[in-house]
């Protein structure tokens, strides 16, 4: 089991136990509360994380049989978000806030486990893009078309890691969240 707790001190951590609750083993050492989003990768070898907060928020992975903790790139404002791991456990999809021309735009983007290979597959309009993976790990979906007042998206779309070109899926309806089914 992977799950996030408070330590003696009172700050949020990772911990790892077997299905019984002994052998707890701590994972992370935060020095704030801060910690979010703690997702185990599904082949169980890595977890991610995302740290320090809302306004700016960067992803962590660790990789369990080592401890090794690996950044991230993400993109340069900090603004990372939504992070979930593809099915086979080789990439991480995400959405990268970007501010142009007084407007919030998502970059979504896909990275290996140990930030390899970081590339911006897509864009849609919106301050953080829920995203998902299909599961034969090979297409992100994402939602877009956000208005500037609310946070209500108004289109769905579909991307091929392999040949970029999103196709939309849904649009004109209003939408909260989305998730791959199997």
């Amino acid at each position: 089991m992977l799950y996030v707790r408070e330590d003696t001190a009172g700050i949020r951590q990772i911990y790892r136990s077997n299905i019984y609750g002994s052998n707890e083993k701590q994972i992370t050492n935060m020095d704030s509360n801060s910690l979010s989003n703690a997702r185990l990768s599904p082949d169980g070898s890595f977890v991610l994380y995302t740290w320090p907060g809302a306004s700016i928020s960067m992803i962590y992975t660790i990789e369990l049989r080592s401890g090794k903790t690996y950044g991230i790139p993400g993109w340069p404002e900090g603004k990372n978000y939504n992070p979930v791991w593809s099915p086979d456990s080789t990439k991480i999809a995400y959405s990268a806030t970007h501010y142009s021309n007084g407007r919030y735009y998502s970059l979504i983007r896909s990275v290996s486990p140990r930030g390899e290979s970081d590339t911006t597959l897509a864009a849609s309009n919106g301050f953080f893009t829920p995203v998902t993976w299909s599961p034969d790990s090979r297409r992100i979906a994402y939602l877009s078309g956000c208005g500037d007042i609310d946070y209500t998206y108004k289109q769905m779309w579909s991307i091929d890691i392999t040949k970029p070109v999103p196709i939309n899926m849904l649009y004109d309806t209003n939408l909260y969240t989305l998730q791959w089914s199997p």
